[in-house]
C-alpha cells in the first residue's frame, strides 16, 4: 500500500511539473505563408491561427531570412499565475546558419480575450550548455508572484532547468505592466 501511495504521489508530482512548463497544443497551430511583392527577394510570413470551427488568424509574423527559416512551434502554457490571464502562447521561429537562432514570441491570452504581445526574446545557440533568455511566469519554476521575470535560463541535459539568473522583473497589474516605457502590445481576438 506504501509503494501504491509512493507512485501515484510520484506520478502527481511529474504531472504537476509538467503543468508547469509549456505544452504542445492543438488549439492553435501555425501556417507558412509566401509573400508576394514582385520582387526578387523571397519574403514570408507566419501566421497564428486559432483552431476552432472558423480558422481565425491571431497574429502575424514576419520571417526574417526565409533563406534561413527552419520553421516555427507552438507552445501554450496554461493558467500562468497572472491575475487575468487564461493563458501565455509561445511562438519560436528558428533560423539555421553556423549556429541556431530562435526568435520567440509570448502572447498573454486575457480572460476577456485580449491578446497582449510581449517583446520578442533572441536566443542563439552555437554549443551546449548555453544559457536561454526566456520569460518566467508566477506557475512556473524560478517565477515570482505577481511578476513576469526575464532572465537567462539554464538546463541540465534532460532540458530541465537548473538555475536562472534574473536580469529584469517587471509587475502585473491584472492587464498592465509597471514599466516606464511600456512592455507590450495588447490587440483583441
Amino acid at each position: 500500500m506504501k509503494n501504491l501511495i509512493a507512485l501515484f504521489t510520484f506520478l502527481f508530482a511529474i504531472a504537476f511539473v509538467q503543468a508547469q512548463n509549456f505544452q504542445d497544443t492543438e488549439k492553435y497551430r501555425i501556417a507558412d505563408h509566401a509573400v508576394d511583392k514582385e520582387t526578387d527577394t523571397l519574403q514570408q510570413e507566419v501566421f497564428l491561427i486559432k483552431d476552432s470551427d472558423h480558422e481565425e488568424k491571431l497574429a502575424t509574423f514576419t520571417v526574417e531570412d526565409p533563406y534561413l527559416y527552419d520553421g516555427a512551434y507552438v507552445t501554450v502554457l496554461e493558467n500562468p499565475g497572472l491575475e487575468g490571464v487564461k493563458e501565455v502562447i509561445k511562438v519560436e521561429l528558428g533560423y539555421s546558419a553556423c549556429c541556431t537562432s530562435v526568435y520567440t514570441h509570448f502572447l498573454l491570452v486575457t480572460e476577456d480575450d485580449n491578446l497582449i504581445q510581449l517583446p520578442v526574446l533572441e536566443n542563439v545557440f552555437c554549443d551546449t550548455g548555453e544559457a536561454e533568455v526566456m520569460y518566467l511566469f508566477p506557475s512556473q519554476p524560478f517565477g515570482q508572484t505577481g511578476k513576469i521575470v526575464v532572465g537567462d535560463v539554464y538546463y541540465d541535459e534532460n532540458y530541465e532547468v537548473t538555475r536562472m539568473e534574473v536580469a529584469e522583473t517587471f509587475q502585473w497589474l491584472d492587464d498592465a505592466f509597471d514599466t516606464q516605457d511600456g512592455l507590450a502590445q495588447t490587440t483583441k481576438f
